[in-house]
């Protein structure tokens, strides 16, 4: 069968975070070079002299790699947030898309923090979730920290009391699940005005995704009930690749249809891989029949146009 593991959101989100740990430890071996001593290739072409300390110069490199890492990663889960609301078959509404996309502020004027976006999509986060998401909060606070703060060292971290709380009410839950973070330690370095450790950055970025993961999950579980719900995700999904270049969806079903039932077949297959589509040997809620794209590469075109006919506010 295949099943929905995720919007097209998560896997653009997935995509980009997704291998942050294989890159921040790529380039923690090339500081440890560094750090030993060893300089850099004769034959690589860069401008760069051999420190007179190299660990020295090292720790400060993966300082600001972890610095860099909370705002791209920020970047990300912003993203991320506002790009479901491009996502039509998702049951959010009006509200909740205007608060996602930031075209609305709280009373006051003050902006929606990623934290209350998320909370804003009405998911039950359980124990774990809620632990995720304030672990979510130290990467905004952090982020914001080394970013809005500039050459201002003494700024202070902008966060609320109570997540410190329930972050060390979790720290055995967090230590488990992320390598052995320590949380009591990571609020001591956060207090004395420094970038986050290759743990701490790991975890943060690790919660990051865990809790986009959830989320997703949530949304479409409640989007999608029965094999209906989710044939009509998979036509909206086919639509919108169609329909890339502003390409006229109609015109679009025409031209395919002027190629071979195979390559229709595997048109429609590659999409639905590409929208998270996959193959489940064991299934866990709704899914299509295997053969769903070679089913549908068979027929004629009136049939098609007609199933893949779906409402443009579906779409985009």
């Amino acid at each position: 069968m295949l099943i929905l593991s995720g919007t097209r959101p998560l896997a653009k989100y997935l995509k980009r975070v997704g291998n942050s740990t294989f890159h921040i430890n790529s380039a923690y071996i090339g500081l440890e070079w560094i750090a030993r001593g060893k300089g850099k290739p004769d034959d690589m072409e860069i401008n760069w002299t051999n420190p007179k300390d190299p660990k020295s110069s090292a720790d400060q490199s993966r300082s600001l790699l972890h610095a860099a890492m909370l705002g791209y990663v920020f970047d990300c889960i912003d993203s991320y947030l506002r790009l479901l609301t491009t996502v039509g078959w998702l049951k959010l509404s009006d509200d909740q898309r205007k608060i996602l996309r930031k075209s609305v502020t709280r009373p006051g004027g003050k902006e929606y923090a990623v934290w209350e976006r998320f909370e804003t999509l009405g998911v039950e986060l359980g124990d774990e979730g809620k632990a995720n998401l304030a672990m979510v909060r130290v990467l905004s606070a952090w982020r914001n920290k080394t970013s809005h703060e500039g050459l201002e060292a003494e700024g202070e971290v902008r966060l609320d009391g109570n997540v410190k709380e329930q972050l060390l009410a979790a720290e055995v839950y967090l230590a488990n699940r992320y390598g052995g973070l320590s949380v009591s330690e990571m609020f001591k370095q956060m207090s004395g005005n420094s970038t986050p450790r290759r743990k701490e950055i790991v975890g943060l970025v690790s919660a990051s995704v865990n809790l986009t993961r959830f989320v997703d999950g949530k949304l479409i579980a409640n989007a999608i009930k029965r094999e209906s719900d989710l044939e009509t995700v998979a036509f909206t999904e086919i639509a919108w690749a169609l329909t890339g270049n502003d390409q006229k969806l109609e015109s679009a079903v025409r031209r395919l249809w002027g190629t071979n039932e195979a390559a229709r077949a595997r048109r429609f297959a590659a999409i639905l891989e590409e929208a998270s589509f996959k193959k489940a040997s064991v299934m866990d809620g709704v899914g299509l029949s295997d053969d769903f794209a070679i089913a549908l590469a068979k027929k004629n075109l009136e049939a098609a146009l007609r199933l893949i006919d779906v409402p443009e506010n579906s779409i985009r």
